[in-house]
């Protein structure tokens, strides 16, 4: 029951981890010249925080609804009306000409760790497209009737794949230092010039997908 639960949000997973600001913010973190491994640690560490409590505190919720109404329309209804707002924020992001990108440059010796854990959790906060998938993520591992631990589990497991614009490039700078200022700006230039439409024709597909499911089911 966990593999086909796991093969179930495995393509929401890898939608909501489409997210071109935070690994923007990372390589930025990462190409300073101050602790950027601990900067992107603590950067990491503070966008994990949001995810996994959005995540923890709906599937208290929602786990409550399945124990008591197992079939409770409430679920495909929530596929329905976050796979509409999908389609939405696809559409608005595929027929939108690009904005320019602006030059950033990564902060100095000034910011301590803590105020890195309050950028991830900023930036996490304010990814509108990754938290919108969220949601029926976490509600497909909450009505399945698993345990407590397997439901986390295999949340922990989504949110590393959600994770992974953070996580890629930190790998690259922990295990290639001296070639990793070049790999991330090659990287960051190659998601910001092809990201936003292969991003947007995905979380469509997703989109419409839970639409799918959800009128399937009511």
């Amino acid at each position: 029951m966990i593999g086909h639960l796991f093969l179930a949000i495995l393509p929401l997973a890898f939608a909501a981890a489409i997210s071109p600001t935070l690994l923007t913010l990372t390589v930025l973190i990462l190409t300073s010249s101050h602790r950027p491994v601990a900067r992107a640690l603590s950067f990491a560490f503070g966008a994990e925080g949001v995810l996994l409590g959005f995540g923890v505190v709906e599937m208290y919720v929602l786990r409550g609804v399945a124990a008591q109404h197992p079939s409770s329309p409430l679920f495909h209804w929530i596929d329905v009306v976050f796979g509409i707002l999908l389609v939405g924020l696809a559409l608005r992001g595929l027929l939108r000409s690009p904005k320019p990108k602006k030059e950033r440059k990564p902060e100095g010796a000034q910011w301590g760790l803590p105020r890195y854990v309050g950028l991830g959790m900023a930036g996490m906060a304010a990814n509108i497209t990754t938290l919108v998938i969220y949601i029926p993520l976490a509600k497909e591992i909450a009505r399945t009737p698993i345990g407590v631990a397997s439901q986390l589990g295999v949340l922990l497991a989504a949110n590393v794949i959600i994770m992974l614009p953070v996580l890629i490039p930190l790998g690259i700078r922990v295990l290639l230092p001296g070639p990793s200022t070049h790999l991330l700006a090659s990287l960051d230039a190659w998601v910001t010039k092809n990201g936003r439409k292969m991003g947007g024709v995905l979380i469509l597909a997703i989109g419409l997908l839970l639409i799918y499911r959800g009128v399937r089911g009511l």
